[in-house]
């Protein structure tokens, strides 16, 4: 008996997230990432989480996969990864939100990984929202 299995390769895939911090002193922070081992990495306030993997199997990570990342709302913090161009997610690219001051900031990501050839694998919207009481 033969049985031929056939490799497809490795699947990439991540979800819409919503990452808040609501504090009412001190610094909130909503962060979110893409881990060269094959993580989510999620930031809210002290607590992080790695709520899925966007790749599997993971041991595909990092690859030459790369982020694409369009921000709406409130600009991201000085020291996130770069947007509106393709990161190598060998870099573990990470984007946040943090507040400070009053009030709340609310950014809205369009996050797509793509392969070498820029062929977008998976999309999802992540809203950060960080706010001080």
């Amino acid at each position: 008996m033969f049985v031929h299995i056939m490799n497809h390769g490795p699947i990439v895939s991540i979800s819409n997230q919503s990452v808040s911090d609501t504090v009412s002193s001190g610094t909130a922070y909503a962060y979110y990432g893409l881990l060269s081992d094959g993580r989510v990495y999620v930031k809210q306030g002290p607590t992080v989480t790695y709520p899925e993997n966007w790749i599997d199997p993971t041991a595909f990570a990092p690859g030459s996969y790369k982020a694409y990342v369009t921000v709406a709302g409130t600009a991201l913090e000085a020291g996130s990864a770069a947007t509106g161009s393709e990161v190598a997610i060998s870099t573990s690219p990470i984007w946040k939100q943090e507040r400070s001051a009053t009030g709340t900031d609310i950014s809205i990501l369009t996050v797509q990984i793509r392969d070498a050839s820029s062929v977008v694998l998976s999309t999802a919207s992540i809203q950060l929202t960080a706010e001080l009481l």
